[in-house]
């Protein structure tokens, strides 16, 4: 390691402290998430209608049937007058006026308390004519149709009476006041669900009344089920109002395929799917759907792949039943105020040791002894600021520090393993600041996911070469080929793996990527990353031991590659979401692979590179 970047021993300290706090507080977190490893199998009542008619198989009988194949929960939709017209229990008519005819009577008495609840008895377009009672209605037939009509009542006693939980979906009124939101949640009630979901592409309230549909969660004991990738309007605000000021949010997440994924994906890569969603990234409800529409025994085969999914969990620890409402670990507050505080001594180090310039870094520890200041004061903004802060620096410093001097020392694998351990404990702190109900159910993300990216390999790869070479001299050089074309490729896979960043990444994932990431889900204990065991790792790897060779020309370029890796792993445990000790294994299984992988690289180049050092 160059001296300049040797930490003095007042950082050491503060980083030794900040260490402990912070793994500490991921040994909390982890007895949070081993304890919770219970999760719902799903389905809709409306398919598992139509597969048991299909066989002439009584629902009750289905239900038992796709209970002991490991079934938990049925989702029961709530109809809508458009339903109970094309289902002809509704009549349409003309008796002078607009009516919709009911002849049954409890459907009738339903329709009654629901219309009386949601638009009282303001007169208007429609008469709803009912075996004992008739109202008016204060809309159109045509504006009738999306409204919700209830639940059939005999379809919920028979899920309850079989033993599975019921999950009740409603969809979000046209014009929803809170009486009507309040007429909704009653009917909710009416079921014994458990649970509540929406349908469509809002959650009931949005926009003004979501203040109201939480209090009404709280209040009726249901926990609300959050679509995973569902983009439901306010799905991320109603999560945060349930999340405020409760030690127990009523919130578990929830992960579908839609039909049409299904019918363009092979079974085993639908089963892994839902297995790595429970296992991977936090969800609590698996909603499943029959895998085609065209199979000699519906039923039967989605009994069977209801199993599958059900021993795919089973094999990664997890259990199908009812599953329990996560709390916040047990933190105290001065542990990750401890762990901040060792990240900004590291950081205010670091920009000195860089830059040296004593106004810069007097400007930096003031920077951050007012977002300490915030942090105390409980502000949400602070603990992400610390966090991408240490997200930038560490991986920055390790790789840097470890290439940074006229004459580079051999570091062999033991810099691989303390650059890649630098790494992985700034991941630890990151995870430590963050790690709380927010961040760990999605409705809150880190910060600067693209910045902790793209910046360290920038930075690394522009301070070696600067190093080398001063500016003017590199600006007043001859370009040759080689290197434009080395600049336009790096280029391009910095500015990949900025838009590659993040779920909504707008850049589709090669068949061969995928290819590969499938053989590597079914032969290793978790699947590492491609930027960490295809590039990044290995890089590492070559630029240290061409460093023992002192061969220092394709340093810098490799170092920026390496950075590319070390970044990831710090980012790894950016996603809050998932499981603390799956990202642990997920970085280490990286680690053995691209270390394999680089020096089998370094095997094959060595003849060509040799081991007399380079001319500067």
């Amino acid at each position: 390691m160059n001296p300049r970047f040797r930490p003095p021993l007042y950082v050491c300290i503060a980083l030794a402290v900040s260490s402990v706090c912070s793994i500490w507080i991921g040994v909390m977190r982890h007895k949070v998430e081993a304890s919770h490893r219970a999760v719902h199998l799903a389905a809709s009542l409306d398919d598992i209608k139509l597969i048991a008619a299909s066989e002439g198989v009584d629902l009750a009988a289905a239900l038992e049937q796709l209970k002991r194949s490991g079934l938990t929960a049925v989702v029961v939709n709530e109809a809508t007058f458009e339903d109970l017209i094309d289902s002809g229990r509704l009549i349409q008519t003309n008796n002078g006026s607009p009516q919709l005819l009911c002849v049954d009577d409890e459907l009738g008495n339903r329709l009654f308390r629901i219309s009386v609840g949601r638009f009282g008895f303001t007169k208007g377009e429609t008469k709803l004519v009912t075996p004992t009672e008739t109202i008016d209605l204060p809309l159109s037939i045509k504006e009738l149709r999306p409204y919700g009509a209830g639940f059939d009542p005999a379809e919920c006693q028979t899920v309850v009476r079989s033993g599975l939980s019921l999950i009740a979906r409603v969809s979000n009124p046209p014009s929803a006041s809170a009486g009507q939101i309040l007429s909704v949640f009653a009917e909710v009630l009416m079921t014994g669900a458990e649970g509540i979901m929406f349908q469509g592409d809002q959650v009931l309230g949005w926009r003004q009344q979501l203040e109201e549909s939480a209090d009404l969660i709280r209040r009726s004991n249901l926990w609300y089920g959050s679509i995973e990738f569902g983009n439901q309007a306010g799905d991320a605000r109603l999560t945060s109002l349930l999340l405020e000021n409760s030690p127990t949010p009523q919130v578990l997440r929830v992960h579908s395929m839609l039909a049409a994924e299904m019918n363009q994906n092979a079974e085993p890569s639908i089963v892994d799917r839902y297995v790595r969603a429970a296992a991977e990234r936090n969800i609590k409800v698996l909603y499943l759907r029959p895998r085609g529409s065209a199979e000699a025994k519906p039923l039967g085969g989605f009994m069977a792949f209801v199993s599958e999914i059900a021993a795919g969990i089973q094999s990664e620890g997890f259990a199908a039943k009812r599953p329990s409402l996560e709390s916040n670990p047990e933190v105290q507050p001065a542990l990750r105020w401890l762990t901040a505080l060792g990240i900004a001594v590291f950081v205010c180090w670091v920009v000195q040791a860089a830059f040296g310039k004593r106004w810069f870094t007097v400007l930096c520890v003031a920077v951050f002894a007012c977002v300490f200041a915030l942090l105390l004061r409980g502000s949400e903004t602070a603990p992400k600021l610390f966090a991408l802060a240490i997200a930038i620096a560490a991986p920055t410093w390790a790789v840097a520090s470890a290439f940074s001097g006229s004459g580079v020392r051999c570091a062999g694998w033991w810099g691989y393993v303390w650059i890649s351990a630098a790494s992985m404990l700034a991941g630890f702190h990151v995870a430590a600041l963050l790690s709380s109900m927010p961040y760990m159910l999605h409705s809150d993300q880190f910060l600067g996911v693209k910045l902790a990216h793209f910046l360290p390999p920038v930075m690394v790869g522009g301070y070696l070469l600067l190093e080398r070479m001063r500016l003017s001299t590199a600006l007043d050089a001859h370009v040759r080929w080689l290197d434009a074309a080395l600049m336009v490729i790096v280029g391009i896979a910095l500015l990949l793996v900025l838009v590659r960043t993040g779920n909504d990444a707008p850049t589709a994932v090669s068949g061969f990527e995928l290819r590969m990431r499938e053989l590597m889900d079914k032969v290793l204990t978790e699947r590492p990353r491609t930027k960490e065991v295809f590039f990044g790792n290995p890089a590492l790897v070559l630029a240290l031991m061409l460093a023992c060779a002192r061969k220092t020309r394709w340093i810098p370029l490799l170092a920026l590659i390496a950075a590319i890796g070390q970044a990831s792993i710090v980012n790894t445990f950016c996603h809050l979401h998932t499981p603390l000790l799956t990202s642990l294994i997920r970085v280490l299984v990286g680690l053995v692979l691209g270390g394999i992988l680089g020096f089998a690289v370094w095997i094959i180049v060595k003849p060509f590179w040799g081991r007399t050092p380079s001319p500067e």
